[in-house]
């Protein structure tokens, strides 16, 4: 799993008055961060502590993480000083696809959030979910939840696309005929012509059809030509 790795620490004066934030934090989970300001840039997460988290603190932590790059994070800290370490939003996440589905419902929110760093590592952790644990009647909205990810417009950054790359490989997970018409959708549509996602979509169906796309010199075409032939899959 790739995360973009980010150690953002600001801090105009060392003044122990100044009010500290660190990121991610939980009440749920005091004991995360030191109490001590002193040696501040010095600080240190107990990521020990994770493994013996709740669930409701590991997902706590993720949308700490995430919510600090949402526009009025910055004006709210203002006056803080800001200490951020992501590698504790990566174990959370990781630990919470070990623990069967309890987060599943949360992970399915959050394919809808504003950053897309949430939505990529709800995607990731839906797919690593669905590919240990059998999801019986909530597939179907699973795979719609998961579709209308795949196929969401690139509205500011590019960057975006690594969202709906990632839905993809979760929809890879949970496979069968139920995902054709997604694949369709980006496979068939002008607004993914240019885009990696027809690469992948085009893969994708091939493993989904056990049809050899990825072997020919234009999977995207190969995989095109058998959607014109068969328009009911």
């Amino acid at each position: 799993m790739s995360w973009m790795s980010r150690l953002f620490r600001r801090s105009a004066r060392t003044d122990c008055e100044i009010p500290v934030r660190f990121v991610p934090s939980s009440e749920k989970l005091p004991g995360l961060w030191s109490d001590s300001t002193n040696n501040l840039f010095e600080t240190r997460p107990d990521s020990s502590l994770l493994p013996g988290a709740s669930t409701e603190a590991l997902e706590e932590l993720c949308d700490d993480f995430w919510n600090s790059f949402s526009p009025g994070f910055e004006e709210d800290t203002m006056e803080a000083t800001v200490v951020t370490d992501p590698n504790v939003h990566n174990a959370a996440i990781e630990e919470l696809a070990s623990r069967g589905l309890q987060a599943l419902p949360w992970a399915r929110s959050r394919l809808r959030h504003s950053c897309h760093l949430a939505r990529e590592g709800a995607a990731w952790l839906v797919g690593e979910l669905c590919s240990k644990h059998p999801l019986d009647d909530e597939v179907d909205a699973v795979i719609g939840e998961l579709s209308d990810l795949a196929t969401r417009p690139i509205e500011e950054d590019t960057k975006e696309v690594q969202a709906n790359a990632l839905a993809l490989v979760a929809l890879s997970k949970i496979g069968g005929p139920k995902i054709v018409p997604t694949l369709r959708r980006i496979l068939t549509s002008p607004e993914w012509e240019q885009d990696d996602l027809i690469w992948q979509s085009a893969l994708i169906l091939g493993i989904v059809l056990d049809l050899p796309f990825g072997e020919s010199q234009d999977p995207p075409a190969s995989a095109r030509e058998w959607l014109t032939s068969n328009p009911d899959a």
